[in-house]
């Protein structure tokens, strides 16, 4: 049997990089300046409660223990694991903690497909671009087939990788949004998982 935690998420803006500014505007041309405000202080007090809770159920060394992220490319991996460990200085939480469970000898591993994360990104950069929200409910509305069938893909493609990484007996750690429906993916796999929620 393996043992995964399941850790449900909210993405920063500072998760996003470059595309993280987009988002705060779509937001704020969503739902308002002083909202929005309120909206990223909630997404930040919710990540002090996700360390707060690992902290609580890892408290020692995570030797053995393997990582996962959604929108973490196999990819890409190499290339982030080396801009983690060399960073001093995190905007995001989400990168703060990931640093702190490898200093303590958890492995992160490349968890999604770069091609479906690019395609699905692209889509939310063509809503976060719209000028009024009416506009970005038109556009999404328009893609929502496409953003569920691609969730689903995403969701296929992390099961899939989990279980082609994680050892018969070993224990993982999986960070992932709450659009996903990942415990559907690993219920069809041949692998037994026990699944802690955190």
């Amino acid at each position: 049997m393996k043992t995964l935690t399941i850790v449900r998420i909210i993405h920063t803006a500072s998760d996003q990089g470059s595309f993280g500014q987009h988002i705060v505007d779509a937001r704020i041309r969503r739902i308002g300046r002083v909202s929005g405000g309120e909206m990223e202080r909630r997404i930040s007090a919710r990540w002090k409660e996700i360390a707060d809770r690992i902290q609580s159920a890892f408290p020692k060394l995570l030797n053995g223990i393997v990582v996962y992220q959604d929108s973490l490319c196999v990819e890409l991996k190499d290339e982030i694991i080396k801009a983690l460990k060399a960073r001093k200085d995190f905007e995001s939480p989400n990168d703060r903690l990931l640093k702190e469970l490898m200093e303590k000898g958890a492995l992160i591993e490349g968890t999604e497909s770069l091609e479906l994360v690019g395609e699905f990104i692209g889509i939310f950069k063509e809503v976060a671009s719209a000028a009024t929200a009416s506009e970005q409910q038109k556009i999404l509305a328009g893609h929502a087939l496409k953003v569920q069938s691609l969730l689903k893909a995403r969701d296929e493609y992390i099961a899939k990788r989990i279980d082609a990484t994680l050892p018969e007996g070993g224990q993982g750690i999986l960070f992932i949004g709450e659009a996903h429906r990942i415990e559907e993916e690993l219920e069809k796999l041949p692998s037994t998982f026990q699944i802690i929620y955190l």
